[in-house]
């Protein structure tokens, strides 16, 4: 069996425990609507900044870096503030989705002078960096809510126990799927990594869940009903990284 048929929708249930936002606001909660587009390169930005340069990368590097960014056609998308890394390399405090019009637009602007000329700002002032990029198959809608746990996974699959996983998402799906479940989560998108011929981020599979709160995550991952089934997938999983956290509404 191939490993493509192995990674399907309900592979967001193995973790632990232009582009135009649309702003929805009341009293406690806001909310964007963010569309990731089919055949653009969505960069993903993992990264930690460290506290007293914070000033340095807001004034010296983004207000320079952002127009020249854009003339390639880079877009912002979203940004998570990570509050729980469950990673045992990759450990940032936010994490970043850009979109970019192609490959080559954005290896262009990696070789525009002015960017290679304030990159060594940003890296200064940063305590960890890493990037991954990816593309998506169809145009997606994804709602984020501040009221909401943001769970993005980054797993891959163990060749010799690979075919397991298939036992775990038959077994999950009941506790899950449709509309009387008492897990409420959604599983709005999937990424397909690139290989992009250097260092650069690239699990075998790549996504978000949305949970309602993270009580709904944890209540799920310590059900009895969870336990019994999650052998299957412990065995499938050569490596799984994991984020929690909350949108960034500026």
């Amino acid at each position: 069996m191939s490993k493509s048929k192995l990674i399907l929708p309900f592979i967001f249930l193995i973790t632990l425990g232009s582009t135009k936002h649309v702003i929805a606001q009341n009293s406690t909660k806001k909310s964007i609507n963010v569309l990731f587009k089919k055949n653009k390169i969505i960069e993903v930005a993992f990264l930690s900044i460290n506290p007293q340069k914070k000033q340095q990368l807001a004034e010296e590097y983004f207000k320079k870096v952002m127009p020249i960014a854009k003339e390639y056609g880079m877009k912002p998308l979203a940004k998570i503030k990570i509050d729980y890394a469950y990673s045992e390399f990759v450990k940032p405090q936010i994490l970043g989705f850009f979109e970019w019009e192609s490959e080559q637009q954005h290896q262009a602007f990696l070789k525009d002078p002015r960017f290679q000329k304030i990159k060594p700002i940003r890296d200064d002032a940063l305590d960890f960096l890493r990037l991954g990029y990816f593309k998506i198959e169809k145009n997606t809608t994804v709602k984020f809510d501040s009221g909401k746990l943001i769970e993005i996974f980054a797993l891959w699959l163990n060749p010799e126990e690979a075919h397991r996983m298939q036992t775990y998402f038959k077994n999950v799906k009941p506790l899950i799927a449709g509309a009387n479940t008492k897990y409420d989560v959604q599983f709005p998108i999937k990424l397909k990594p690139l290989d992009y011929g250097y260092d650069t981020y690239k699990p075998q599979s790549f996504g978000i869940a949305i949970w309602k709160s993270k009580d709904s995550n944890s209540q799920f991952f310590e059900s009895s009903e969870y336990k019994k089934i999650k052998h299957d997938k412990e065995a499938a999983l050569g490596r799984l990284d994991v984020w929690q956290g909350h949108i960034i509404i500026n």
